[in-house]
């Protein structure tokens, strides 16, 4: 297999400097190859969150190359970048969840991008993606919390909504 087969994500000299003038990156170059499982750590302030924004471009890189499976993200329109939003999965600080639904409505939150606007609206799930996230819910060991709004257990949910976005759709 050919390297850039393997390799899933590809940074190349990615800078990002605020119109302020501060400087969050300065020339990041890394590889994650397919299968990978990689953790981001430093201190505060250190550029962490910053650069995982401009992976998925909710902030924009000043400069430099992002490959995901060898689509560069900078160079993507709005369409193409939801599109290609749908197959990365991120778990913010906050959370992101909603506490008036239940874990199940949650987690199947992550597959909103994947439906027509009427059956998001509606939240008229398919039944593969409602057995699915049963399934997922039950291998992380929430199964019994399914119904019940989503309060405690926050970062497992949150998880679990990620993970249900992107094994759903592989399904």
């Amino acid at each position: 297999m050919a390297i850039l087969d393997r390799v899933m994500l590809h940074l190349e000299s990615v800078s990002k400097t605020y119109d302020t003038g501060d400087t969050a990156l300065r020339n990041i170059s890394l590889r994650i190859e397919k299968g990978q499982v990689v953790g981001l750590i430093g201190p505060s302030g250190a550029g962490k969150s910053t650069l995982i924004r401009c992976i998925n471009r909710l902030v924009e890189p000043s400069q430099g190359q992002i490959l995901l499976n060898n689509v560069d993200l900078v160079r993507l329109d709005n369409h193409q970048l939801r599109l290609q939003r749908r197959r990365i999965g991120m778990i913010f600080q906050e959370y992101a969840l909603v506490e008036r639904l239940t874990v199940m409505e949650n987690v199947l939150s992550g597959r909103l991008g994947y439906l027509p606007f009427w059956r998001s609206y509606l939240r008229r799930f398919p039944k593969a993606d409602i057995e699915n996230a049963y399934r997922l819910l039950d291998r992380v060991g929430l199964l019994d919390q399914a119904n019940k709004a989503a309060r405690r257990n926050i970062r497992r949910y949150e998880a679990t909504r990620r993970y249900c976005a992107g094994a759903c759709a592989k399904s």
